[in-house]
């Protein structure tokens, strides 16, 4: 069997509830139709099924994985962002969240990236102010 044909039976069955069919899915479809369950020893086919429904939860593992640490570094830059607003401007936690969604409205963007644009910028700026001298009492 062809590719064309192991793609084009695979498209025409399982799609999501999108109507679109993952790349992950497609190749998984075409190669379970381009090995024949008949063909080899015994039980091939049944270990070719197995070992591509194996491959299919862990690339579904490594997204989950992907998507929960994507998540969490975003948590951790605004929650960040949130502190620095509300010790810069003596506000509660949720007057710095409405400071930074109102921010991120008015830009058209995400409210994580304002948050990593403010703490960047801030960063800047210290960077490049003169360092004060220590106090003498401080200094030995």
């Amino acid at each position: 069997m062809s590719a064309g044909a192991a793609s084009g039976g695979a498209t025409s069955g399982g799609a999501t509830s999108e109507g679109a069919m993952s790349d992950q899915t497609a190749s998984t479809a075409a190669v379970s139709s381009t090995v024949a369950p008949d063909t080899g020893p015994p039980g091939t086919g049944a270990v070719m099924s197995s070992a591509v429904a194996s491959t299919d939860g862990r690339w579904d593992l490594v997204e989950e994985n992907r998507q929960l640490r994507e998540a969490l570094e975003s948590r951790a830059t605004i929650e960040r962002a949130k502190g620095v607003l509300m010790a810069l401007h003596d506000c509660s936690e949720q007057e710095a969240f409405k400071i930074l969604a109102d921010t991120a409205r008015r830009r058209h963007r995400k409210v994580r990236r304002v948050a990593e644009e403010f703490l960047l910028t801030l960063a800047a700026e210290a960077a490049t102010r003169p360092r004060d001298p220590q106090p003498a009492a401080v200094q030995r």
